[in-house]
């Protein structure tokens, strides 16, 4: 076998491996209330499209694509999806290794990159949970290898522009914070006079081709999917804050420590350094091919930033777009040969497994979080016979055989919006809130109610926003069945 035949192998072996990691997080790995909007918008995909028919809070092109996991039983749909975005988070590191090496990075450079990147908490959840990030971060790193295809001025020319354009496009599509880096690459295309007319009228259209999920949607329904892009960020989350009594997450100081310290959880504080040390070698220079990818990258990384700064309040989920363009950079820069990096290395990565690792030994102990889900999904659908569901955690109910209750179909996110906030929610979603239970259940009563995973206490509240649901349930007459999962319980009529 020649050197080519070994190299791919290791490199086979080594996706594996990272496969077999990522497929023991996602067993490991609680079900958590950030995954229940976009586990039921898949589900909800089997009658409807987002903004018109159901409650969506992010751009829509996730549903569309995942569409057919709505097919997978109740329990799985879940399994199904944290597995679709492993496969994204796997084919983001091939990317990030095809590029570096596409662009002079030796086999040990690469390998240092994309171990780095993987052992980053934030890459991590992103390829491991049924949420939005890992299909626009897959999107977005082919975006930015077309844009360094650019880079070469030779390399590519209108083809590479316009599948550029499509990726970051369709990145915007799955996740509305990816505008913000993929326009600092396009500004940094042009002041680098990377877009002759040609190419920029390419990039255009292949840039709008990818944003057409977003912009027909849009279109259906312009109020409904305004709100759920824009609106909601802007309103919801600083209300819920003042209702939590914690009005200083949404401060500066303390948003830009929480991202520090999600930064810290595996290498991406480390690359930043490292990044803005090469950064001074290099000077400003961009007559040179590597000058110019140097640019590129740096100025997706500052747009990524800026992006994850803007949401209120911080969570480690906004650094995933900074993540492409700086492991690409670190891949590209020459290490200090100082030993002291090459601790600092090791000491990123075991913090950022460090997670991970706490995971997998509690689920070793106290049993696989998704299994407990699967099983009580069965026990669900076998007690309610196919009827409405009303619960915060949709991600434990939606699938084929059971019915959502479609004023529940945003899990906790409309659900706690008191007025006059909640006098933005557009009226066709007909979503219920905390405010309202007794008015919307007394025109059309749920057939179940599953509580348990919301139990955060806000402002006269103390029981948390499952509180108000069980006070219902109990106020008539409904019995209690406990589940697999712990503090999950099922509420259903007396009657059945």
């Amino acid at each position: 076998m020649d050197g080519t035949g070994r190299g791919r192998g290791m490199e086979m072996r080594a996706l594996l491996a990272v496969l077999a990691l990522l497929l023991a997080i996602i067993v490991a790995t609680p079900v958590d209330h950030d995954e229940s909007q976009y586990v039921a918008a898949v589900a909800a995909m089997r009658d409807g499209l987002p903004y018109r028919d159901f409650a969506y809070l992010q751009t829509p092109l996730q549903p569309l694509l995942f569409a057919p996991f709505g097919l997978l039983p109740p329990g799985w749909l879940v399994a199904g999806l944290r597995l679709a975005n492993a496969v994204c988070a796997l084919g983001t590191l091939g990317i990030v290794a095809a590029t570096l090496r596409r662009h002079g990075a030796g086999a040990r450079t690469i390998g240092l990159a994309c171990g780095l990147m993987l052992a980053s908490d934030v890459f991590l959840f992103a390829g491991t949970v049924a949420r939005n990030d890992a299909l626009p971060m897959l999107l977005f790193t082919g975006g930015l290898a077309g844009a360094l295809r650019l880079a070469e001025r030779d390399g590519g020319g209108r083809g590479a522009a316009a599948l550029g354009g499509l990726l970051m496009g369709a990145a915007i599509s799955a996740k509305i914070s990816y505008a913000l880096p993929a326009a600092a690459v396009g500004a940094a295309l042009l002041m680098l006079r990377l877009l002759p007319v040609p190419c920029l009228v390419a990039i255009v259209f292949g840039g709008m081709l990818g944003l057409s999920p977003t912009l027909v949607l849009a279109g259906l329904a312009p109020q409904a999917a305004w709100f759920g892009i824009i609106d909601y960020s802007l309103i919801a989350p600083h209300q819920w804050q003042r209702l939590l009594g914690q009005p200083e997450m949404l401060s500066a100081p303390v948003k830009l420590l929480r991202l520090l310290s999600f930064a810290v959880l595996g290498a991406p504080l480390l690359a930043l350094v490292l990044a803005a040390m090469a950064r001074r070698r290099e000077g400003l220079a961009a007559d040179t091919a590597m000058g110019r990818r140097a640019w590129l990258l740096d100025a997706a990384i500052l747009g990524g930033l800026l992006a994850a700064y803007l949401p209120d309040p911080s969570y480690r989920q906004y650094l995933v777009p900074v993540l492409p363009p700086l492991f690409l950079r670190l891949g590209l820069i020459r290490w200090p040969t100082h030993r002291g990096w090459r601790i600092a290395a090791g000491l990123s990565a075991v913090a950022g497994l460090a997670p991970t690792g706490i995971a997998l030994a509690t689920a070793v102990v106290a049993g696989s979080p998704l299994l407990a889900v699967i099983r009580d999904a069965a026990a669900i659908g076998q007690a309610t016979g196919g009827g409405a569901v009303a619960t915060l955690a949709p991600e434990r109910v939606v699938g084929a055989g059971v019915t959502i209750d479609r004023r529940f179909i945003a899990g906790p996110f409309l659900f706690r919006m008191m007025p006059p906030a909640a006098g933005h929610i557009p009226a066709a979603w007909d979503a219920v809130g905390a405010g309202r239970v007794d008015a919307a259940f007394a025109a059309v009563p749920p057939a179940a109610l599953l509580t348990g995973t919301e139990r955060r206490p806000f402002r006269g509240h103390p029981g948390g926003l499952d509180a108000v649901l069980e006070d219902w349930a109990r106020r008539h007459g409904w019995r209690p069945r406990p589940l697999v999962s712990r503090g999950v319980t099922l509420w259903l009529p007396a009657q059945r």
